[in-house]
């Protein structure tokens, strides 16, 4: 959602760019903004448009303000169907307003009912099924984000009443009146003014819970710098109000901030060179793109409040050869000329603009009358000089063979229109990320964190089918090795039988029950970790048994001897030696069956020591004990005895 969001946010933010420097500079009024309903009507889906994309930041990155993104997209969406409406209708009389067909204007305001009732009304019924998403702390990024949609939703709310009042008003009580810009100074920059000075601190606060005093330490030096440079172009300027100190101070906030949000990511001045300039050039598109556009809206305030605050206006009557001054140069009247072009005609101006006595430049303003139509025009005289511009328009000639000229000079006005294309330039910046680019592949790295984002147990799941395989291919084994055990003692069961005589050591009876009571034999308890515990807990009660089993075997072999050429102690040594015996031929699976049952190593050791009360020694010395014994002929058949059979339920 966000890359169409941002591509539709860019263009419109170069088209309210275009339009306003399109007024300035063909309709010789000297303004940039003038509050027209129909600026208002693309001004108001710009600021919707601005809470959707920050709103949409926050889903992507923490799937909370759901209802808030929704909702708001609607609203962007309405509120364009609404400027169509406003211009093409009739309804208002503009000079941005490109026809006036009442049967258009029905036909656009049905369709406007149709989508916006149609989503609103979908958005009434679908909105409660929607999840709140994460939480998070008011002090944090979203928190931050939450405040920047309030405050231009309730500017949109500000601008679009004094849009639509006056209409109300004539439709329900037939009184005309005008909402002007004093309305709309007050109220929106009343709105603007808290929201500058927030934005550089989004930035810095981290999701979910945020600090509050560690951005305050990041950026009390910018604000300082900030407020030094305000007060240093104040004087420049030759004063002026006292609160333009603070508007230019939050402008270049706004800057100071955008640039210490990249400082401080890059590390500089706390790492390298060499590896600030790495992490630097390694930060995301969107991180350039953001900082672009909080700029941008930096320089544009700035420009806002050096024309407002700075300017000059001059309304004089001149005649040719007379001189006047405006912002430091000196601007003579050469006369007028008249012209004709393809379809009008017109009188021209010519004046030349001297500073400290030489001519620096000239320029032609003039009068211009449409003859089809007979529309009178003005087209302005504009000379540029840095970022500010000389504005000279004419007015109506006099009786005595002079002309009115109005002269302002605009300082920093060029800021208005390149804080839009720097902001409209970070719009593009982050629709180049590739993780906004459209059908782009993940890289590894993002793909394997937001495979485990989606699916935390993937990696559990996949070693429980890894010991499920192992399994499957050790059951042919075993199943061969219990054929072979019921071979060879074909008075014996398939599987162990349940030991019925004197409990060995203390071990209750009988055996197999309480094996199966220990190993939980049944379904599987659900969830990945409650899972991998119960396979630990179960392949350990398995090798227990085995082992075990083991043992009584090899004692219950070892009762049925010679007893005098064993002799009874020779019996018992025997009977321990078949217990290492048994141990030892366990070896051989006992890391395939821990690997596949999640079995503990030093099972068979513990139930070993648990059983004959001895300590166990290593393994290879009694590997090598149980050779020995073996090779004295003294247990030749006990080895077909200790061999594992078929086990119930066993690994």
């Amino acid at each position: 959602m966000r890359p169409w969001t941002l591509a539709a946010w860019t263009f419109l933010t170069l088209g309210i760019a275009m339009g306003s420097y399109w007024a300035y500079y063909e309709l010789g009024w000297g303004g940039w903004w003038f509050w027209d309903p129909v600026e208002n009507a693309s001004f108001m889906p710009w600021l919707a448009g601005t809470a959707l994309l920050h709103s949409a930041l926050v889903m992507e990155k923490r799937e909370a303000l759901k209802i808030w993104t929704v909702l708001l997209a609607i609203l962007t969406f309405s509120l364009s169907l609404m400027g169509t409406f406003l211009v093409r209708s009739g309804v208002l009389t503009s000079v941005h307003a490109f026809a006036s067909d009442p049967s258009r204007g029905v036909f656009i305001l049905c369709i406007l009912l149709i989508f916006i009732g149609g989503a609103l009304s979908l958005f009434a019924f679908r909105a409660p099924r929607l999840s709140a998403g994460g939480l998070f702390a008011p002090i944090s990024r979203e928190g931050a984000l939450v405040v920047n949609n309030l405050i231009l939703t309730v500017a949109c709310g500000t601008v679009l009443t004094g849009t639509l009042y006056p209409l109300l008003l004539e439709t329900l009580t037939g009184d005309k009146i005008s909402v002007g810009p004093p309305f709309f100074n007050l109220t929106f920059g009343l709105l603007m003014a808290p929201l500058i000075v927030i934005v550089p601190f989004g930035p810095m606060l981290a999701w979910k819970r945020g600090d509050l005093l560690g951005a305050l330490q990041r950026l009390y030096v910018v604000a300082g710098l900030a407020f030094l440079a305000a007060v240093i172009f104040f004087y420049i300027e030759h004063g002026g109000p006292v609160l333009s100190v603070l508007g230019l101070a939050a402008g270049l906030f706004l800057i100071l901030g955008a640039v210490a949000d990249l400082w401080y990511r890059a590390g500089i001045g706390k790492v390298a060179g060499r590896l600030a300039w790495r992490r630097l050039s390694g930060l995301p598109r969107s991180a350039f793109g953001t900082a672009l556009a909080h700029a941008g809206l930096g320089v544009t305030v700035l420009g806002i409040v050096a024309v407002t605050t700075f300017q000059s206006e001059h309304v004089i009557e001149m005649k040719p050869g007379e001189v006047t001054e405006a912002g430091g140069y000196s601007l003579h009247f050469d006369g007028m000329q008249p012209g004709t072009g393809p379809n009008y005609t017109e009188e021209r101006g010519h004046f030349t603009i001297r500073r400290a006595g030489v001519a620096v430049a000239d320029t032609w303003s003039a009068k211009r009358l449409y003859t089809a139509r007979q529309m009178p025009t003005t087209e302005a005289g504009i000379l540029t000089f840095g970022l500010s511009q000389l504005y000279v328009s004419l007015g109506d000639a006099t009786k005595d063979g002079g002309i009115v000229v109005r002269i302002w000079w605009k300082p920093f006005i060029l800021c208005i229109w390149g804080g839009a294309v720097f902001m409209a330039f970070g719009g593009l910046v982050s629709l180049s990320d590739r993780r906004l680019r459209v059908g782009a592949p993940r890289r590894k790295g993002e793909a394997g964190k937001a495979g485990s984002s989606r699916n935390g147990a993937g990696g559990m799941m996949r070693r429980l089918l890894l010991a499920f395989a192992l399994l499957l291919m050790a059951a042919p084994r075993l199943c061969r090795q219990s054929g072979r055990g019921a071979g060879r003692s074909g008075a014996r069961s398939a599987g162990p039988r349940p030991f019925s005589g004197t409990a060995l050591h203390g071990l209750p009876e009988p055996v197999d029950r309480r094996f199966q009571r220990r190993s939980g034999q049944g379904s599987a308890p659900a969830g990945a970790r409650a899972h991998h515990r119960w396979r630990q807990r179960r392949g350990g009660a398995e090798l227990y048994r085995l082992a075990l089993w083991r043992v009584r075997a090899a004692e219950a072999a070892c009762r049925h001897e010679d007893g005098a050429a064993l002799g009874r102690t020779g019996a018992a040594g025997a009977g321990r030696r078949a217990v290492t015996a048994g141990l030892c031929a366990q070896e051989g699976g006992q890391a395939d069956r821990q690997q596949a049952n999640g079995g503990r190593a030093g099972t068979a050791e513990r139930a070993s020591e648990k059983i004959t009360g001895q300590p166990a020694t290593p393994q290879r010395d009694l590997c090598t004990a149980a050779g020995d014994a073996q090779s004295t002929g003294k247990l030749r058949g006990l080895g077909e005895l200790i061999r594992p059979g078929p086990v119930r339920g066993g690994a």
